[in-house]
């Protein structure tokens, strides 16, 4: 099997737990993946707070790359 998702981006993320299983799964399961972009819903009242709680699930992940780069913005 060819492994050949190196990037994903995700838009108007706001860190529901629900909403955190995809990233979760791409990075179990991204043995390739080099980066994911996580950016949260400007127009949310709550978006500045919104970073270190989605971090903090995000570090507990297990992951299939080790050389992933997350950046949350």
């Amino acid at each position: 099997m060819t492994q050949k998702l190196k990037e994903v981006q995700i838009r108007n993320f706001k860190g529901s737990e629900f909403e955190c299983e995809f990233p979760k799964y791409l990075l179990q399961h991204g043995a390739v993946l080099e980066r994911m972009t996580i950016g949260g819903d400007l127009a949310d009242d709550k978006s500045e707070n919104w970073p270190s709680s989605v971090c903090k699930k995000l570090m507990k992940f297990r992951r299939g790359s080790e050389n992933c780069e997350v950046e949350l913005n």
